[in-house]
């Protein structure tokens, strides 16, 4: 699939970390950009070797030994604030009991670490860091089995389809409010009707697609060959008429539209099969908020 470069966004953070006693304190800047289209999370480790008493050449090594020790702790709030669905964020769900704080923390520690390098000044040293956000999907996904996709009283005529393409990269209305708003991504979005029936949520999607590629796929190319591998060549085309939730992750799509995917067992089985891309602004698959 065809993703947009992602420029890393830099973050405004600044941490004095406190080492051991009789230490000194590290100064550590971060880099952050995130990839929803491919569920990843980026993260660099600029280390201040100054504050950590640290010389080039012979002190290069232990300063990437510093930045592999505190990468677990320095990406938590990262971690933390990436949203589960509408209303919930990863932390949230550690609070409730849902996630342990230790299943979080394996998730930075499975980090993919990158070839670190120094600042043309040798004053700084930078360690890139690659976390699987799918590795935090997967953790969230607790049902054994798909439930039934809904079904209608009043069917409509409707041929199978290939996969499931909505369109949601407009700003549009935020239901229950005056606001005009962008869709924003998350681990778990639903889609609903314009009558407000559930149309799509996780637990329709077989527990192992769930958590070996997530329920949707995002996306900010217009290309349709971009998604053909999981919607193939000729997918129902859906524009989204607003959004719905907290955050606007929920994609609200015509009721005509939605009786055309449960109408059918075959395009019922589109969902089941987590055959759905939502095509959102290139900004929002950068977002973390």
């Amino acid at each position: 699939m065809k993703v947009p470069i992602l420029t890393p966004v830099l973050v405004s953070l600044t941490l004095l970390l406190t080492a051991p006693a009789g230490a000194q304190d590290y100064r550590i800047d971060l880099t952050r950009s995130v990839d929803w289209s491919n569920w990843t999370l980026d993260i660099g480790v600029v280390l201040n070797l100054a504050s950590a008493g640290l010389k080039m050449p012979a002190g290069r090594s232990q300063a990437e030994e510093v930045a592999d020790m505190e990468f677990p702790r320095l990406a938590q709030p990262h971690l933390f604030a990436l949203p589960v669905d509408s209303s919930t964020t990863v932390e949230s769900t550690m609070r409730s009991g849902i996630l342990s704080i230790g299943a979080i923390a394996s998730v930075a520690i499975g980090a993919k670490r990158s070839a670190a390098w120094l600042s043309p000044d040798l004053k700084e040293l930078t360690t890139g860091y690659r976390i699987r956000i799918l590795d935090l999907v997967s953790q969230l996904v607790r049902h054994q089995n798909a439930a039934e996709a809904p079904r209608t009283l009043e069917p409509r005529p409707s041929r199978p389809y290939s996969g499931i393409l909505i369109y949601a990269s407009e700003e549009l209305p935020l239901h229950g409010t005056r606001t005009v708003t962008r869709a924003e991504p998350c681990f778990f979005p639903k889609v609903w009707d314009s009558e407000m029936n559930l149309i799509y949520e996780k637990n329709m999607v077989e527990p192992g697609i769930a958590r070996s590629r997530g329920i949707v796929r995002y996306g900010s190319s217009m290309e349709e060959e971009s998604y053909e591998e999981l919607i193939g060549t000729d997918p129902l085309r859906i524009l989204a008429r607003s959004f719905f939730g907290i955050r606007p992750t929920d994609p609200i799509i015509d009721r005509d539209d939605a009786l055309k995917i449960i109408s059918s067992p075959e395009n019922r089985a589109l969902l089941k099969e987590g055959r759905v891309v939502i095509v959102i602004q290139e900004k929002a698959l950068e977002l973390l908020q």
